[in-house]
């Protein structure tokens, strides 16, 4: 695997494998991820890398217990190097181990979503089950007698102890020799870069795993946020952490949701966030993309509901992010109506068409490409239960036409940027990163297939951009066409000879009579 082909599948443990069609004692469980069947879907979406969300031993939140629930995603960790034992059927250490060694076996890169920013042990008046107990001053940030919580979880391990740095190095290293993981997810990595308060890229922490002989050659992606002072950081870690973007996830929203003015930055997000992941500095690689994530709405509900529906966590609905910049088409959740359906399907083609033909390391979260619905709950953390867990049977017809055709996106569009890197990292004139190889050619086009200009580009109205790639060696072009208006549009091909390969198009794009018509929003890529 090259690192221009990388794409990341989000996965969680129980939620993947609860419902598929295995062995009941398998199901849930580490080594039901790695059944036949879990390993046949996986790979036949083309992807490369696993993503688990955390497998550290966890603890369920007193708030949450006192609710009568429990903390499905993970995110409370008791321990660096204990392994979360409800995953497994007998021994939890020994079939981490050997999902790993199955899904590595099948051909995956496999990174672990690690929290090292808090622990479980929660306020100071609360449980000593870890690290308080060990070495209270030395492990978390205090000020005035009580914890100082950039976290949002009652505490913040202070990542510029040596103390702490140590740990945590040791830890990651034994779940790279031991347990074999390829590389790591870091949850709130600003925490990990911060000195006395203040984040810096030269941190101990973050210098200590870039000089690593081990470390440094795993993959790394950071979640460049916290809620403590200067806490979001987005492109400004050490080049050799990958960083997720939710600078791109807004603005491919606002632009399939057809907001006005958003096509120059359109633009900048498909092409690597340059204005974050600047030329010269860092590859466009470094971008994480995404459009959805555990921690917000599945695809299918973007596409379905206006507003957050998350009365199950039992916070009368005012928990989770408040503007999700989603679209429900006219009708609020689940509806019969034909016509809502074949546009929310299209919507969902045109997110992940968008994703992968994306400069950058796209991230897909696991489930999308069921078409799985929490039900509107952007933030279930809490439902351990059907609101979470993947549902594998063909519930109807329209989830089985949902799922083939998204599933057919992903693996068409990952085998494209599979065979043409140019679609995850071009290599341009402008860009000292690249001076001494060969580049690549990029041009913007209209809806007249002619060069955008200046009043193109500051057209509020314009929801058409296309552009034309062409690798340094000649061999061939791509024309790659997104539309985001319903309004029937016909764009003559942007070649002498007028014809295009389609390698790709949502459903309501076609080329006849040497033009793509436009009967409504979409996607294209065609080759000449």
């Amino acid at each position: 695997m090259t690192p221009s082909s990388r794409a990341l599948y989000e996965l969680h443990v129980k939620g993947f494998s609860k419902n598929l069609p295995i062995e009941r004692e398998l199901q849930g469980t580490y080594l039901g991820v790695i059944s036949s069947a879990g390993i046949e879907h996986l790979k036949s979406l083309n992807i490369t890398t696993i993503q688990l969300m955390p497998c550290f031993s966890f603890m369920t939140e007193r708030h949450l217990q006192q609710l009568e629930l429990n903390n499905y995603w993970g995110y409370n960790p008791i321990s660096f190097f204990a392994v979360e034992p409800s995953y497994a059927i007998k021994d939890a250490i020994v079939e981490f181990q050997q999902m790993i060694d199955g899904l590595r076996q099948a051909g995956f890169e496999v990174i672990l979503d690690v929290v090292y920013n808090h622990t479980a042990e929660s306020e100071v008046d609360q449980s000593s089950v870890c690290y308080r107990g060990l070495d209270n001053a030395r492990y978390y940030r205090h000020q005035d007698g009580q914890y100082l919580n950039y976290t949002g979880c009652g505490n913040c391990i202070d990542t510029y102890s040596p103390t702490s740095i140590r740990l945590i190095c040791d830890s990651m290293r034994y779940w790279v020799d031991v347990m074999g993981v390829d590389g790591f997810r870091f949850d709130l990595g600003v925490d990990l870069g911060r000195t006395d308060h203040d984040f810096t890229a030269k941190a101990p922490l973050l210098q200590a795993i870039l000089q690593d002989p081990i470390l440094s050659e795993t993959c790394l992606v950071m979640e460049p946020w916290d809620i403590g002072p200067n806490g979001y950081q987005v492109g400004q870690f050490p080049r050799g952490f990958l960083e997720c973007n939710d600078q791109y996830r807004d603005t491919i929203r606002r632009f399939w949701r057809g907001d006005d003015g958003k096509v120059p930055e359109f633009a900048t997000r498909l092409m690597g966030s340059r204005d974050y992941f600047h030329k010269g500095h860092k590859s466009a690689l470094n971008s994480v993309n995404y459009i959805t994530y555990h921690d917000g709405y599945t695809m299918k509900d973007l596409v379905s509901y206006h507003e957050r529906h998350n009365l199950a966590n039992m916070e009368e609905n005012r928990d989770g992010h408040g503007d999700n910049i989603s679209q429900n088409f006219g009708t609020e959740g689940e509806t019969d109506n034909k016509d809502i359906q074949e546009k929310r399907l299209n919507q969902q083609l045109c997110f992940i068409a968008t994703l992968l033909l994306s400069q950058g390391t796209p991230h897909l979260l696991g489930g999308d490409e069921l078409s799985h619905s929490q039900q509107g709950n952007n933030n279930a953390y809490c439902q351990d239960n059907d609101i979470t867990w993947q549902t594998w049977q063909d519930i109807d017809a329209e989830t089985s036409q949902a799922r083939t055709a998204i599933k057919d996106t992903i693996a068409t569009l990952m085998a494209l940027r599979k065979a043409y890197p140019i679609f995850a990292e071009i290599r341009l004139e402008d860009d000292p990163l690249y001076q001494h190889t060969s580049l690549d050619k990029i041009h913007w086009l209209n809806e007249q297939s002619e060069p955008m200009t200046i009043e193109n580009w500051a057209d509020d109205s314009r929801h058409f951009i296309a552009l034309t790639l062409t690798p340094a060696d000649l061999s061939n072009s791509f024309w790659i066409v997104f539309y985001s208006s319903d309004a029937p549009l016909s764009v003559p091909l942007p070649t002498d000879n007028g014809e295009v390969e389609t390698l790709y198009q949502t459903p309501g794009l076609s080329i006849k009579e040497g033009a793509l018509h436009c009967a409504y929003r979409g996607v294209f890529v065609g080759k000449f």
